[in-house]
């Protein structure tokens, strides 16, 4: 319940499409950080903004979930690679 107050919280003033199932993109991001949520949300609004749309689309909150947790390993790749 944390984790859908926190993605509450970052997209309540996002316009959503109809379709956008918070639970199961909540399912996606089972070990998300609340920044991670956050950052879902604010990556799924470039999507939208990119395509020239208004309203996000749960395909967005899909790509954004990919692009969170791609970026978030090669984070700790180059962690690893500095200190490891």
């Amino acid at each position: 319940e944390g984790r859908k107050e926190i993605f509450k919280i970052h997209s309540k003033y996002m316009s959503l499409e109809k379709n956008v199932d918070i639970d199961r993109l909540l399912d996606k991001m089972d070990l998300f950080s609340g920044a991670e949520i956050k950052a879902v949300c604010t990556e799924a609004g470039y999507f939208a903004i990119r395509a020239n749309r208004f309203r996000i689309k749960h395909d967005d909150f899909a790509k954004a979930i990919e692009k969170v947790r791609r970026d978030e390993k090669l984070e700790g790749r180059d962690y690893m690679h500095m200190f490891g």
